[in-house]
């Protein structure tokens, strides 16, 4: 696995495309290569952000950038939104700069509420009110 991890570090592509209604995510080394797809309608809160600072302290372990496998999902990316009731990542190898610069030439090809902030778990509303 470590093999396999170093030679995705440098070696490794990631794709980003939109097609048929989908956001189309490919990471991999040459033809090999795995592929996320994601209807557009279900996405929501696309963002750019710092890979190296979400969650983390930035003196933390865990907040430095890592090896990681190109033929899985990055747990942190430059470029995030929320599908389904998850955060996805990808492009976990650039910074917040280039991670903006993706978000604006996917809001030209995605749907006006790819870009909304995806809505909050309300807990109470007015069946919920006492006096």
């Amino acid at each position: 696995m470590l093999v396999v991890a170093i030679i995705g570090e440098f070696l490794g592509t990631e794709t980003v495309g939109v097609a048929r209604g989908e956001l189309v995510v490919s990471r991999g080394i040459g033809p090999l290569r795995q592929t996320f797809r994601y209807a557009v309608a279900d996405i929501a809160g696309l963002a750019s952000e710092d890979p190296t600072a979400q969650g983390y302290r930035p003196d933390s372990l865990a907040a430095k950038r890592h090896l990681s496998i190109i033929f899985w999902k990055p747990k942190r990316g430059a470029v995030c939104f929320d599908y389904r009731g998850k955060t996805v990542y990808f492009a976990d190898r650039l910074g917040e700069a280039e991670g903006e610069m993706i978000v604006n030439w996917l809001k030209t090809r995605l749907p006006r509420t790819a870009t909304a902030s995806p809505p909050t778990q309300d807990a109470g509303g007015a069946a919920n009110w006492r006096p």
